[in-house]
């Protein structure tokens, strides 16, 4: 099996239902796999996911962030770093 690394995303989102699942089910769809979640609400219509994450290299974490971004309930998503 190829070797997963480790990346951590800040992901954007409206808060309503489903968002979550729609969240995690991009993340499975490309085979990324979640280790770790933290909600925080920031306002009452938005929430910051930082989702730690285990992919293959920068160009599928990167196809994840495409397709995150492309969703209606992400506001924004991108990589965390430091």
């Amino acid at each position: 099996t190829p070797q997963r690394f480790p990346a951590r995303i800040m992901v954007q989102s409206m808060n309503e239902p489903g968002t979550l699942a729609q969240i995690a089910q991009v993340i499975a769809e490309h085979d990324g796999n979640i280790d770790n979640i933290r909600m925080a609400r920031t306002s009452p219509d938005f929430t910051n996911c930082t989702i730690d994450l285990e992919v293959y290299d920068l160009k599928h974490l990167s196809a994840i962030i495409a397709q995150l971004r492309a969703k209606k309930v992400v506001a924004a998503a991108d990589r965390v770093t430091g």
